[in-house]
């Protein structure tokens, strides 16, 4: 494809999944594919940049050393920030983390798999 222009990417491109619903119209996003129009984009709870409270949770599998680090959370087997999955009111009272609206990841023609089919 058009995105491996060096030959050390070439194999990892190769190895990459191909999204059969990529530059589809609304009209040939049929079965496989959801097609969104709205909203372009989404309110999201992200941690505030160039801070101290940067930290990936996501790299604790276990609860003991996710709860040592004051912004990361378990639960439901998994490690991860605090600020994440935050409604608006929650996310301004955090004092490390700001709301923000960010791109909407399933904006467009994408895999029923990935967005669901009620989009």
């Amino acid at each position: 494809n058009g995105e491996c222009n060096w030959a050390e990417e070439t194999q990892t491109c190769l190895d990459a999944p191909v999204n059969p619903c990529v530059n589809l119209t609304k009209d040939k996003c049929k079965k496989k594919c959801a097609f969104t129009i709205k909203p372009t984009k989404v309110r999201a709870c992200l941690v505030k940049k160039q801070t101290k409270f940067e930290h990936d949770c996501s790299q604790y599998g276990k609860k003991i050393p996710c709860k040592k680090i004051r912004v990361c959370k378990f639960a439901n087997g998994r490690c991860f920030h605090k600020c994440d999955g935050l409604a608006k009111k929650k996310c301004i009272k955090k004092k490390f983390c700001k709301p923000v609206k960010v791109a909407n990841s399933c904006f467009g023609c994408q895999l029923v798999t990935t967005c669901g089919l009620s989009r």
